[in-house]
């Protein structure tokens, strides 16, 4: 993993923690490259950190942090009268 990759993740992975709504990989490729961020992006997602929120109107996914479906629906079936 080259450098600006690992840098990149590690951004990812800083914002999932402090619970960034959205994650969109143009915003990272201003500051780590294009490459980079797909990469780190793909790694992200195989690691389990993030998943795809929804596709904008561009086309390109738009990230959240993983789980964040499951655990809604599971809310939303819990709290059902």
């Amino acid at each position: 993993m080259s450098p600006a990759t690992a840098a990149a993740l590690a951004e990812i992975r800083a914002a999932v923690a402090s619970g960034q709504a959205r994650l969109v990989p143009a915003l990272f490729s201003w500051q780590f490259g294009r490459a980079a961020s797909a990469a780190a992006f793909r790694a992200a997602k195989a690691a389990g950190i993030i998943e795809v929120a929804y596709t904008s109107v561009a086309g390109t996914p738009v990230y959240q942090a993983a789980g964040i479906n499951a655990a809604l629906a599971l809310f939303a079936t819990a709290t059902k009268h």
